[in-house]
């Protein structure tokens, strides 16, 4: 045990750093992005034939340099021969020294912009960034015998390598369900990664948004998105045609946008699978949650978990006829009439044949009126009785009086 303590310490900070890496890594992808992206022009810029120029350039601006050396040497022999500054003499040699000059200046044009077709290599520019600010550094440190200007100059070149090197990094994306993923699924993980996103996005009108690595789950693929600039939740989730055209998921995927756990921030699911596959739909007394204050009216497709009502609020449930109302509460209803009592009002009666004997049920007009006379009988009696005990809730059974199709009762 004492040989296998340290192990488990060691496992445990490696995952913390490989977390802690993994949150830092979309960070400075897109710096990372835009180095590489510039180091690739650069590199397709240094071609034989652009160096061939710029060789060429730099010949003809030493030959133009030369040029105006000698034509200054003939002008100040023309000025120790005559005093006359009109002299056919001096005027040659300040018309010599004008043309030389301004064939310089051409030659350092060419130079300039036969350097632009020819760059130098990024990290040649990098070195030399650093080697002008880590030179004076140690010569300051080497002066006043302090190490905190070399510290600093180290620092930055350690900041700037860091975040080349988290920008690069990929998160590896392992599943977090059992089974192959799929093609699909596949695709559309290595498109929501930060470094094809921010390659991408702005082609798509997605400039300012920056994903997360994406994570596999029971439910299908989730990811988080920042949001950068004016960018809101809700303006995200009317470019959702932009997303799916970026990611090339199909239309009949489902694809939703909602609000993160801060500001700034969008949850972006794709519901490529479904974390109640395989699972049972028949609905059994154990799914009553052990809150008595709360009910579970089904099982969430995308993270397996129940879905939670309260059990003591009023309830208005709306759809269209034949969209599911009735099946829906079912599991309601079988909460309600196992925690206390049920009272059913079914005014077409469809749904009451079903559960005729389980509970009080009333369909005809003579059985709703009935009812509803029990029910107001049974609310007096409460108030008298919460009255007399000086009481403000109820504490007894729970009393739930659930109309099917209100509109056909009235």
């Amino acid at each position: 045990p004492s040989a296998a303590a340290p192990v488990r310490v060691w496992r445990a900070m490696s995952s913390t750093a490989v977390t802690v890496l993994d949150g830092l890594s979309p960070t400075c992808a897109p710096f990372a992005a835009r180095w590489d992206t510039e180091a690739d022009r650069r590199r397709e810029l240094r071609t034989p034939e652009h160096r061939a120029a710029w060789i060429a350039a730099r010949h003809h601006r030493a030959v133009a340099g030369v040029a105006v050396a000698q034509a200054r040497s003939q002008c100040k022999t023309a000025r120790e021969a005559s005093a006359n500054p009109l002299a056919a003499r001096r005027r040659a040699a300040r018309l010599a020294s004008k043309t030389a000059k301004g064939r310089r200046k051409a030659a350092r044009a060419d130079v300039k912009a036969a350097r632009v077709t020819y760059p130098a290599a990024l990290y040649q520019r990098a070195l030399q960034a650093h080697a002008a600010h880590a030179v004076p550094a140690g010569v300051v440190a080497w002066l006043s015998s302090q190490d905190w200007p070399v510290e600093m100059s180290a620092g930055l070149v350690g900041l700037h390598a860091a975040g080349l090197w988290l920008g690069r990094r990929h998160a590896p994306v392992a599943p977090t369900v059992e089974g192959a993923v799929s093609a699909e699924e596949r695709q559309l993980l290595d498109r929501l990664h930060p470094e094809y996103w921010t390659a991408h996005a702005a082609d798509r009108g997605l400039a300012g948004t920056l994903t997360t690595p994406p994570a596999l789950g029971p439910g299908g693929i989730r990811c988080e998105v920042r949001l950068d600039g004016t960018w809101t939740v809700k303006a995200l989730a009317a470019k959702a045609d932009s997303v799916r055209a970026l990611l090339g998921a199909r239309t009949a995927l489902r694809l939703r946008i909602t609000g993160g756990a801060r500001g700034g921030w969008a949850v972006l699911t794709l519901a490529t699978r479904q974390a109640t596959d395989g699972v049972s739909a028949v609905w059994t007394p154990a799914r009553i949650p052990a809150d008595p204050l709360a009910m579970s009216v089904g099982v969430d497709t995308e993270t397996g978990e129940e879905v939670l009502v309260a059990f003591d609020e009023r309830m208005l449930i709306s759809g269209a006829s034949g969209s599911g109302k009735s099946w829906s509460i079912r599991p309601l209803m079988a909460t309600a009439h196992l925690r206390g009592d049920l009272v059913f009002v079914d005014g077409k009666g469809e749904e009451a044949t079903l559960w005729d004997g389980v509970c009080r049920v009333a369909v005809t007009t003579d059985e709703i009126n009935a009812v509803i006379d029990e029910v107001h009988a049974e609310m007096t009696r409460r108030a008298a009785e919460l009255k007399r005990r000086r009481l403000s809730r109820w504490d007894g059974p729970q009393l739930t009086v659930l109309i099917d199709e209100g509109q056909v009762v009235l």
